[in-house]
């Protein structure tokens, strides 16, 4: 097999031989044979051309190696090119268990094929990396020792995934392992399984994704890279039926299916089970922001060779002149200045709780992707590509300054984003809507709707009503799932108000205000009714808490009036059900007409509940309750908002941003002076995602009686 193409000696002792990058040339190693496992390892270094341009006439035959390297601290010996030599621990025991014992075995590591002491070298090989997968003849991952039953592990893998050829089939499999009494050991072997490092890794998604074949070894066994496939759609399915499985297995079974650790799969796969294509920049940074890297600035280099447009972005500079910061700057600027889009606001808000605000390394407006991302405000559909909020209305992702068709004829393209080239500023266009006045001093989610209703200073009769006519208790519901389908994942339509979702809602709000009492949490099986075909279902009774709907001392509408303009107005919702939900009095008359008469018990009502709370918990989870000064409610990502800071849509925002004060800038003549702003995060707020500011431009706030309401904002 090597004779296919011709290697040339290169010494590891002392300094590597420089390698000729206008040939694409790489170093190989060569493992040598041996008939004894724990034999010391002796390795050759050779060099080889990938060719010119990318031409390829006799591709080296060659594997590579996708690995974790562990601590580099912990290091073990192989000789290399007749001198010892220092690796990890995880590549020597990569290596012991790759080597054959009758030939030799030639693979591509960047630890020791990559000269790591080199700056210059390791950019260009880096930039060559996307050649140096695609070139090699497989893919060999790595996954480490045998250990934490990681056969039953791979076993099982196999098992549910199958070939990739059936996510039917997929899904089928798995459920039929969660079902009650379920084998612990499979599960724990599962989680062990994809809790290693290697699967946290951020170089693994350009790796594996470049393979034209991928073998997975943990020790001595190995399986194949398509049994993952199947996988995706079995996740899903998991995660489908989470509220039931979390009503009907045991806790310790629950937490054991609930860390499963299958999402780290989405990454490669689409649930298809495709393996996802290329494309630009800025999404492969959202999709693999979870992952880690040690070298920060990897977090830019490691996707540029996937990205649709990476001739945008400098090339990889890992000279210590060069800061992260300014590699993290620079490529937000690119982005910001050529597609006209400011997601990387919502990136940058998503990781500002861990963020000190007045830390001067970085403009508030770019990401800190050293910092996992929590609680973001950006959704997107399955396909990953499709944004559910347009705050400016004028931008989708990928079609650069275009206008979204179908926004009442309004055509206009925003100007250019104002970037400057050697200030850590942006200035985009935008339009100050509101203030914020107050801030909830818990979460969310330790908030009762009875004191949420308390903290906004607003009635709940007939006439509470939010700034956009619809009624108060409508706009909480939305706010409460931030505006998508729980089951769609799309914009809110009025049959989540008149289905289980509405029912939830409205129970929860009759709980905290007093008009339902807990009994007890009990199993409840009125004819085998709580079966859920995983095991028994366990619920909390409630009841109410008087003994007749007259006392009732609350009643507010839920629904918009159906004369008025809105989705009341749809034909889809029938009479019936608009009846029922239109206000809580006629939905707490029919729910307990439909106790007595056996088609509720008990248990459902606390089933509605609990699905309806573990909804808003994925929703919204983390995120911070605010009101405006014009009566708008808002979720922020970020607890470090504060009464006083803006709300602002922004040209090229998909949501709006809210903003401090940093003064004023102080340019030469003084009367050409601008507030500057920091962003302190991204929010959502009801009649307001969709454009409506942009609509209504001149009805929002102005420091200045003649100030346009149209303004450039000076974000650092």
């Amino acid at each position: 097999m090597a004779s296919r193409t011709t290697f040339t000696e290169t010494s590891a002792g002392g300094v590597y031989t420089p390698l000729d990058a206008a040939s694409k040339q790489i170093r190989v190693l060569y493992i040598l044979p041996s008939q004894e496992f724990d034999a010391d390892i002796h390795a050759t270094l050779h060099i080889v051309s990938l060719g010119s341009d990318g031409k390829e006439d006799t591709p080296p035959f060659y594997k590579a190696l996708s690995y974790c390297w562990g601590n580099p601290g912990i290091t073990r010996s192989i000789v290399l090119d007749g001198q010892e030599w220092q690796v990890t621990v995880s590549l020597e025991t990569a290596l012991r268990n790759l080597r054959k014992t009758d030939e030799e075995f030639i693979i591509w590591a960047d630890a020791v094929c990559i000269n790591q002491q080199d700056a210059a070298e390791r950019g260009s090989q880096v930039q060559m990396m996307a050649d140096i997968y695609r070139s090699a003849s497989s893919v060999v991952v790595w996954l480490g020792e045998e250990g934490d039953d990681s056969s039953v592990a791979m076993d099982t893998c196999v098992k549910w995934g199958g070939d990739g050829s059936s996510s039917r089939e997929s899904s089928c499999r798995i459920l039929g392992d969660v079902v009650e009494p379920v084998d612990l050991r499979t599960w724990r072997s599962v989680r062990s399984f994809f809790q290693r490092p290697y699967w946290s890794r951020l170089w693994i998604y350009q790796e594996v994704k470049l393979a034209r074949a991928i073998v997975v070894k943990c020790g001595a066994k190995e399986i194949s890279w398509d049994s993952f496939a199947g996988l995706i759609e079995a996740d899903y399915e998991i995660h489908r039926k989470g509220v039931i499985l979390e009503q009907s297995l045991k806790r310790e079974t629950w937490d054991l299916v609930r860390s499963r650790g299958l999402n780290v799969l989405s990454l490669f796969f689409s649930r298809k089970m495709e393996i996802k294509q290329d494309r630009d920049f800025f999404v492969l940074l959202r999709d693999t922001a979870s992952q880690d890297c040690s070298e920060p600035k990897d977090r830019m280099y490691a996707l540029l060779s996937l990205a649709e447009d990476a001739d945008r972005y400098p090339a990889p500079d890992y000279r210590a002149s060069v800061s992260f910061a300014e590699v993290y700057t620079e490529y937000a600027r690119i982005h910001i200045r050529s597609t006209g889009c400011l997601d990387m606001l919502n990136e940058a808000a998503s990781r500002l709780y861990d963020v000190d605000l007045n830390d001067q390394r970085m403009p508030s407006w770019v990401p800190d992707w050293r910092v996992k991302r929590r609680h973001e405000m950006l959704r997107r559909n399955t396909k990953g590509v499709v944004d559910f909020y347009h705050a400016s209305r004028l931008y989708r992702i990928g079609l650069g300054n275009e206008a979204i068709p179908g926004t009442d004829g309004d055509d206009r393209i925003p100007p250019e984003i104002a970037v400057p080239q050697h200030m850590p500023i942006i200035r985009p266009l935008g339009v100050k809507c509101d203030q914020i006045t107050k801030v909830a001093q818990l979460p969310l989610l330790d908030m009762s709707y009875a004191s949420i209703v308390e903290f906004m200073g607003r009635g709940v009769g007939d006439g509470a009503h939010h700034p956009t006519g619809l009624p108060i208790f409508n706009v909480l519901f939305r706010t409460s799932l931030l505006g998508l389908s729980p089951t769609t994942h799309k914009q809110l339509t009025t049959t989540e108000f008149v289905n289980t979702f509405g029912e939830g809602f409205l129970l929860q709000v009759a709980l905290d205000f007093g008009f339902l009492r807990k009994i007890a949490f009990q199993d409840i099986q009125p004819g085998g009714a709580a079966d859920s075909g995983f095991g028994l279902m366990k619920f909390e009774e409630y009841r109410l808490s008087h003994p007749g709907l007259g006392m009732l001392g609350l009643d507010f509408d839920f629904l918009p009036d159906p004369q008025d303009k809105g989705e009341a107005r749809e034909k889809y919702i029938e009479e019936k059900d608009y009846k029922k939900f239109a206000s809580f009095r006629a939905f707490m008359k029919a729910t307990v007409e439909s106790i007595r008469s056996n088609q509720m018990g008990a248990w459902g009502c606390g089933f509605q509940m609990d699905q309806w709370r573990k909804l808003v918990r994925d929703s919204v989870e983390g995120r911070t309750l605010f009101v405006t000064r014009f009566g708008y409610i808002g979720l922020a990502t970020n607890a470090s908002i504060k009464p006083g800071d803006s709300v602002a849509v922004l040209y090229g925002g998909k949501t709006p941003f809210i903003l401090r004060s940093a003064g004023s800038t102080t340019p030469s003549d003084e009367t050409d002076a601008k507030e500057r702003h920091r962003l302190v995060s991204d929010a959502y707020i009801e009649g307001l995602m969709q454009g409506e500011a942009i609509e209504r431009e001149d009805c929002w706030m102005r420091d200045h009686p003649d100030e346009p309401a149209l303004r450039e904002f000076c974000i650092i």
